[in-house]
């Protein structure tokens, strides 16, 4: 039975292999993981199977076939590892010297061994290989897979005598898309006993059967974004730059202050003996220029020409001009602007935050803790005792307008402590853009306070997406980015900084982040309804303390 199921798998694998190749050229990419709900699939299939055991070689090949219903259930962990729980089975055949053998049922083959029937099942788990995606990348649209597994199980007589054994199951599964949902399937499969069914030594069961696979949504793999990690050699790169920039820019200020304050002179280079007029001169009274002005403008625009390759150079006191261009040096001024502030003072950090707050954009931020804009009113003011700051109730109240903000989506990614955790008092209120002399932290009832509040908002706030993901205490970076191409990296622990990105790539990166790791927990449509009763669940746990 080994060689013959050896020869069966290679010769699958000869016809796999030029297809696998022809594949390599396919669009294939790095994908993640997925969550437990996802690629799940159900399958069944019909065909013959074949006993093999101590007198099976006494009948011929066509009285040996056996009707065979295979049914199974499974997940893809990866595109390329897979887990399933199946049945195989329905009946056998067989050969036995005399009529009391097992399962021998009466009447004799031409040779006088007698026929034996019985019916029977195979439970048993697989590991399945999906070598196409493994050796040639993953590719939703491919048409063929070459799918090897093996597995164990138990081997089950339904007849009497009933008898069960353990089995060793291997196969192979040839794989042809229908569609994103259907698969047709041509299954190879053999099962190793020992003495099962009777037989004095190993016994086996070989079997083809075809049928199709129904996957259950949500069915496929998210490619890996890249999200490039800035090292801190890079970093003290950015501010080497931001402060050379800012000498730059204290440069060109100080220019400015000393051509203001410079009296104006005319100067007037002599070339090829062409002496231009000094001074146009005005009628005390009069803005019109009068003829023999004219003359002089004229005679001074002739040597102007008449010098193509010459440089002449012309000042002027007239404050419109003067103001113009001002205006004009002031405008080229403000495009300079450095790819990273960073902002260590109590008042850099408000400034910053609260012009980032008034750009009325949508914003997706991850914190570490729950999110300071669903703070409840007395939970802030018990923040605000411990921690005196003038700045801070402006600053929820700009946080609250702003996030809660009805032509906004806001996304908040945040830490959830479980009940035990909650219990140990060691959960901070965190408000990232305050300083913090003295911890706060919640309690049973103040974070089952917060969380009504999480909940009130998202019942009345379509677009406020509340995303849950695991606590760690020792997290102490926050990021928020809105989609006016502005990042704000904010570090909480000493000595505590905000990195202020303006760089639309830097930008990018950073937002393709934050949405990487609401994808993968899922946050709307029905997603947002299980979090949604997820918080409401721990509210109701922490009431109970």
């Amino acid at each position: 039975m080994k060689k013959g199921l050896l020869f069966i798998l290679l010769a699958a694998a000869s016809v796999c292999l030029p297809a696998q190749e022809k594949e390599n050229a396919a669009k294939s990419y790095t994908v993640e993981t997925n969550r437990f709900g996802a690629n799940w699939f159900i399958s069944g299939g019909i065909g013959a199977q074949m006993y093999f055991g101590d007198n099976d070689g006494k009948a011929d090949f066509g009285k040996r076939l056996a009707p065979a219903l295979d049914i199974a259930v499974g997940k893809w962990f990866t595109p390329g590892i897979g887990l399933r729980l199946a049945y195989n089975g329905l009946q056998a055949k067989g050969a036995a010297p005399s009529a009391d053998a097992r399962y021998a049922k009466g009447g004799t083959y031409s040779n006088g061994y007698y026929k034996q029937k019985w019916n029977m099942a195979n439970f048993h788990g697989d590991v399945l290989f999906n070598l196409s995606n493994m050796l040639c990348g993953y590719n939703e649209d491919r048409i063929y897979s070459f799918i090897p597994y093996v597995g164990a199980g138990l081997a089950v007589s339904w007849s009497e005598p009933r008898e069960k054994n353990l089995g060793i199951n291997a196969g192979l599964i040839n794989r042809f898309r229908l569609s994103p949902a259907l698969d047709l399937n041509v299954e190879l499969r053999g099962l190793l006993m020992k003495n099962a069914f009777g037989g004095a030594s190993k016994e086996g069961m070989g079997g083809v059967t075809v049928g199709v696979t129904y996957k259950f949504k949500k069915r496929g793999w998210n490619a890996v974004p890249t999200v490039p990690m800035v090292p801190e050699s890079q970093l003290n790169d950015m501010r080497d730059r931001v402060n050379a920039l800012k000498g730059e820019n204290e440069s060109l200020k100080r220019d400015l202050v000393e051509a203001r304050n410079k009296k104006p002179e005319v100067i007037v280079k002599k070339e090829g003996g062409f002496v231009p007029r000094l001074v146009v001169v005005f009628n005390i009274g009069k803005s019109n220029i009068s003829k023999r002005e004219y003359m002089n403008i004229e005679a001074m625009a002739k040597g102007i020409k008449a010098n193509p390759d010459k440089t002449f150079t012309v000042l002027t006191a007239e404050s419109a001009i003067v103001s113009t261009k001002e205006v004009e040096f002031k405008t080229f001024l403000s495009y300079c602007r450095p790819t990273m502030n960073i902002y260590e003072s109590a008042e850099d950090v408000s400034t910053c935050f609260q012009k980032f707050l008034n750009t009325h954009a949508s914003h997706i931020q991850k914190g570490l803790s729950l999110p300071p804009a669903a703070m409840p009113s007395e939970l802030i003011a018990q923040f605000l005792s411990d921690n005196p700051d003038s700045l801070g109730v402006s600053m929820k109240a700009a946080y609250q307008r702003e996030i809660l903000s009805d032509v906004t989506r806001n996304i908040d990614i945040c830490p959830l402590a479980t009940v035990r955790q909650i219990m140990t008092g060691r959960v901070p209120v965190i408000f990232p853009v305050m300083k913090q002399n003295v911890p706060v932290y919640y309690t049973p009832k103040t974070y089952a306070m917060h969380l009504r509040n999480i909940i009130n908002i998202m019942d009345t706030h379509p677009d406020y997406y509340f995303v849950p993901i695991e606590y760690k205490p020792d997290d102490n970076v926050c990021i928020i980015v809105n989609e006016s191409s502005e990042a704000l990296l904010i570090r909480t622990a000493f000595p505590s900084m905000v990195f202020d990105f303006n760089h639309p790539q830097l930008v990018q990166n950073f937002q393709e982040y934050l949405y990487r790791i609401a994808n993968e927990v899922g946050y709307s449509d029905i997603n947002r309804k299980k979090i949604h009763s997820q918080l409401k669940d721990l509210v109701s746990a922490l009431e109970k303390i």
